[in-house]
């Protein structure tokens, strides 16, 4: 159950990556967009 959940979260923070990287353009770090 846990480990169900743990990969949950990592599937959660990833989709929040990928569309963090779409906002801010394909090219571009997360860092760029923070500044």
């Amino acid at each position: 159950m846990l480990m169900h959940l743990f990969i949950l979260f990592i599937i959660s923070l990833l989709t929040v990556f990928i569309c963090m990287e779409i906002l801010c353009g394909l090219t571009l770090r997360d860092v760029f967009c923070l500044k």
